[in-house]
């Protein structure tokens, strides 16, 4: 007869604080919310990345198009970072809950 096998889990400290931060990700994952907040929390957010990438790869090819070219492929890389760190910066501008390192 087949034996039973038992998963014995350790329970982590309650000071631990990434079990803390676990539980409130799962409370805010299940949170009920209404079609217009979710809109602004998740959905948006996914239009606004796959837009910043559609744009960011539109100029960085139209610089490399028509610019000359001995620098023209430079100076699209250096156009996509600036556009990058402005991208970024304008999120955590719209988007609050952003985790920069210089806001606390």
């Amino acid at each position: 007869m087949a034996k039973k096998r038992k998963i014995e889990v350790e329970k982590g400290n309650s000071s631990d604080s990434s079990s803390v931060d676990h539980k409130d990700d799962l409370a805010e994952k299940y949170e009920d919310v209404s079609w217009g907040v979710w809109a602004r929390r998740t959905y948006l957010k996914y239009w606004y990345v796959v837009g910043c990438v559609f744009v960011d790869l539109l100029v960085a090819l139209e610089i490399a198009r028509v610019g000359p070219k001995t620098w023209s492929a430079s100076l699209s890389v250096f156009v996509l970072i600036v556009l990058l760190v402005i991208e970024i910066l304008f999120y955590s501008f719209i988007w609050k809950d952003l985790r920069l390192p210089w806001r606390k």
